[in-house]
This record gives structure tokens, sequence and C-alpha cells, in this order.
């Protein structure tokens, strides 16, 4: 699942700030956002870790059942804070 601006902020042009992907295989979830590792970290997601500056989204972690049933809040937190972080870098 995508989570992004279509219209408004980013013109015509739609923009991911965020990535949620189910794998599996390994039974966890791969979330990648428009945060720094250290936002995810500072939030409890201690398994956070940073991309390469080339990549348009910041960080990723992988949450398994137990970090999502016990972090969903915030989790979403941590989105709200990847979609505000990318509205403000990308300002026209």
């Amino acid at each position: 699942m995508r989570l992004a601006f279509q219209g408004g902020v980013i013109a015509k042009i739609r923009r991911n700030f965020a990535t949620i992907e189910w794998q599996n295989r390994e039974k966890v979830i791969l979330v990648e956002a428009y945060v720094d590792a250290e936002v995810m970290t500072a939030n409890g997601f201690t398994d956070a870790s940073s991309f390469p500056k080339s990549k348009r989204l910041k960080s990723q972690v992988r949450l398994d059942q137990s970090d999502w049933s016990q972090s969903a809040a915030t989790f979403i937190k941590v989105l709200e804070l990847a979609m505000i972080k990318y509205k403000a870098d990308h300002k026209r």
C-alpha cells in the first residue's frame, strides 16, 4: 500500500510519503517512510534503518505481529510525521 499525495500541495503528481508491504514469507510488515530512522527510533521502532540519500524515502522498519499489535497508534503517528515532513520539504 502506498500513502501518497495527489493534487493540492504537489500539483498533479502522486508522491509517496510512505509504503506498507506485507511480506508473507517472513510474516512481517515492511514500512518505508519519509522520516529519518532516528525519528522512528525515537518513537520506539528500534530496528529502523536509514536508506542512502539517493532514495526518496528515508527509512525502513520491519514490524512483526507483536510490534504491530502493541504499537499501532505510535505507527500512525510516525506516518503522520512522514506526511508533514514531506509537505514541508516539497512546498511550491
